[in-house]
């Protein structure tokens, strides 16, 4: 028996005044309940045992535009990890490389400390594993911050240093390797490293708290990354895990590392452990992973002794919300690699508290936002309110919706209401809601409370703002001067007139479109956190002031006439 059964995809046609054209055309997509209670706009899901990979799909790829269907590629984030492992297993197996070789010697030009014995200690099966003790990006020099593997501490950039070697070693991409190793030998023809052409079509798209869809960029000239970058369908994976299951193009010793615990996760008292590219359930007798990079989610759970697997993709930004309940349909009980992780379950209040209370202020009903958000704290006392409205000023600047931010960081206010820094984030709000009055006076009350570091952040932001709201009255204005007398080049910047328009150009960069606000001082279009203030003296700048928002200032003498 298998644990999903498919869902159909049915068509809607609505027809319009009667007549036989069709007026609109959208798909339905059902789902089942366990995938709609939890926001899910659409998942791909495989059972996968050694006799039988079984594909179930639900909902949408694109919201509301398109079905998930068997084709559909999904954004594996960092079940692209164990593919990795399992890659660098075969090259071990070849006799190219060996897991306890080091890192630095294998490739002296890696970041890794210079000068430090620790540095030559590191290796393979440590970076593969999440404890070589290091810390910071892969593209600059890295430092320790405990003994090479002595502590697990989860550190993709490990990934991208075993990349690096590898790809020196075979002196070829990570992604022809990997379908050399893994994708052609297993069949996944629908899986990749980078944003191939052809695959670029049949990605699902991210879907954000609310469900709206959101596309990211994705540039098929970029290239892999090992810790994070497969694309896959959900039974290509499948395909992977059913190798895993059977220990398909790998020696019995190296599947075995795979599956062995390296080092134990701290605070887990062992129930959770880490093997090669894997994540281990020891008393279970699981490995899994999860993927999270952003809206696009997933989670696969396995055991060898059962025979089983089970992985499922998401493009929702609350996708890791039912992994407990997928753990659970593997092996009952809790899992202590879903508890570690710490996701909030679909039911949680947290997770249902910054859904209803954004979806309220994102319809512009602001009071019934603040309503809901007190509610759920009312009614949750363990809820962190605090922290939950942090995550929902943060949420609702990355969608503009200003008016309902300044309402909620007035009530953050009344909270803190000594923290300068609310202050200054609900003028900005208020700024972009063109309520400069209101504005100006939350940064008037924010000078009384400045201590000496923020007193002039503060000054200079009131300043900015002050001629802000004046150029909004002047609107439709003129000013006094020619836009000829600024033109001409001032040390490494140009100010010239193309096509009838300002422009300003700093050294060999971008263009920028000048604005004039007031007297002698002009707004750049296209950035908001700088200005260009001119000194004229008989009829021509001999001058031009550079002045950021933080009251930072950059001067430069006329040189010459312009072009």
């Amino acid at each position: 028996m298998t644990i999903f059964r498919a869902v159909s995809v049915a068509f809607l046609f609505i027809i319009f005044s009667g007549t036989t054209s069709v007026f609109a055309q959208q798909p339905i997509c059902p789902a089942p309940e366990f995938v709609t209670r939890a926001d899910i706009r659409g998942i791909g899901l495989a059972e996968v045992t050694r006799d039988d990979i079984d594909v179930s799909v639900y909902g949408y790829a694109e919201y509301p535009i398109a079905c998930v269907t068997e084709d559909t590629v999904f954004e594996a984030a960092s079940l692209t990890k164990p593919v990795v492992a399992y890659l660098v297993m075969r090259l071990v197996d070849q006799g190219r490389l060996g897991l306890d070789d080091s890192l630095i010697e294998l490739l002296p030009s890696l970041p890794l400390p210079e000068g430090d014995p620790r540095s030559g200690r590191v290796t393979i099966r440590m970076a593969l594993a999440h404890s070589t003790g290091l810390e910071g990006p892969d593209n600059a020099e890295l430092r320790f911050v405990s003994e090479p593997g002595e502590t697990f501490s989860y550190y993709p950039a490990g990934y991208r240093l075993v990349q690096r070697i590898i790809e020196d070693l075979e002196g070829d991409t990570l992604e022809a390797i990997a379908q050399r190793e893994v994708f052609v030998p297993l069949g996944m023809t629908s899986s990749s490293l980078v944003f191939r052409e052809d695959l670029l079509p049949r990605i699902a798209t991210r879907h954000r708290i609310l469900g709206d869809a959101f596309q990211r960029d994705r540039d098929p000239e970029q290239p892999a990354n090992a810790a994070a970058s497969m694309v896959t369908s959900t039974g290509d994976y499948g395909r992977f895990l059913n190798a895993m299951l059977g220990g398909d193009g790998l020696t019995d010793l190296s599947r075995d590392a795979m599956l062995t615990p390296q080092i134990d996760v701290p605070e887990t008292d062992g129930a959770v452990a880490w093997g090669i590219g894997w994540g281990l359930e020891p008393a279970r007798g699981t490995f899994w992973h999860y993927g999270d990079d952003g809206a696009a989610k997933c989670f696969t759970i396995g055991s060898t002794e059962q025979g089983r697997a089970i992985v499922y993709f998401t493009g929702s930004t609350s996708g890791l919300s039912i992994a407990g309940e997928m753990a659970e349909r593997l092996i009952p009980g809790e899992s202590p690699a879903v508890e570690w992780l710490g996701y909030d379950e679909w039911d949680a209040p947290r997770r249902l508290a910054r859904r209803d209370t954004l979806r309220a202020f994102v319809e512009g009903d602001d009071e019934l936002g603040m309503q809901t958000l007190i509610g759920y704290g009312e009614r949750n006392p363990d809820l962190d309110l605090d922290n939950l409205a942090r995550y929902l000023t943060w949420v609702l600047d990355n969608r503009g919706v200003h008016e309902g931010r300044a309402r909620l960081l007035a009530w953050r206010i009344e909270r803190a209401p000594d923290n300068v820094d609310l202050y200054l984030d609900r003028a900005r709000s208020l700024k972009e809601m063109g309520d400069f009055e209101a504005a100006i006076q939350t940064l008037r009350d924010a000078q009384t409370l400045a201590d000496e570091n923020l007193s002039s952040v503060v000054a200079a932001q009131l300043a900015w703002l002050v001629d802000e709201a004046e150029a909004a009255r002047n609107a439709g204005s003129e000013p006094e001067h020619a836009s000829s007398a600024l033109e001409g080049t001032y040390g490494t910047w140009r100010v010239f007139t193309e096509d009838g328009a300002l422009l300003f150009q700093p050294g060999q960069g971008n263009r920028y479109s000048l604005r004039w606000m007031l007297g002698t001082t002009y707004a750049l279009e296209e950035l908001d956190w700088f200005r260009l203030r001119f000194v004229i003296d008989g009829g021509v700048a001999t001058k031009v002031i550079g002045m950021y928002s933080d009251g930072r200032t950059a001067e430069n003498e006329r040189v010459s006439e312009p072009d």
